[in-house]
């Protein structure tokens, strides 16, 4: 949410300070809900889990406060945007990364890269004109 929705609330002329907030907010019930579900469904990694959240606590801690530091050293906002943009571009540009990544090995197993049958428990490959194969 806070990826398409930082940017609309910086459009709107909110304070980035306020758009940092909000987005971190709702990032964190979106992690939270999440990771209740994982948990609930017996699928959490809690060695991992646990190292993550430790590892994610003190990066935020830290970046937390070189941010603050430097635009109360620096008088200027705008770097809170600007590492918004930053994030969001770095995060689109793994993302494009990962997925072709992911292609290429499914490619290179010869699995099917097309839509499947969403009418069906086991899914069959659905040709470019609409039918099951």
């Amino acid at each position: 949410g806070g990826m398409l929705k930082g940017p609309i609330m910086l459009e709107m002329g909110l304070p980035p300070p306020v758009v940092s907030a909000t987005a971190a907010y709702m990032l964190l019930w979106t992690t939270a809900s999440t990771t209740i579900q994982f948990g609930v469904m017996g699928e959490m990694l809690w060695d991992y889990a646990c190292l993550l959240w430790a590892v994610g606590l003190l990066s935020a801690v830290f970046g937390q406060l070189v941010l603050a530091w430097l635009v109360q050293r620096y008088k200027k906002q705008y770097l809170i945007t600007l590492t918004i943009g930053f994030v969001i571009g770095v995060s689109t540009l793994f993302m494009g990364i990962s997925g072709i990544v992911r292609t290429m090995q499914l490619y290179q197993r010869g699995q099917w890269l097309g839509f499947n049958s969403l009418c069906e428990a086991t899914a069959r490959p659905v040709n470019v004109r609409g039918t099951l194969s």
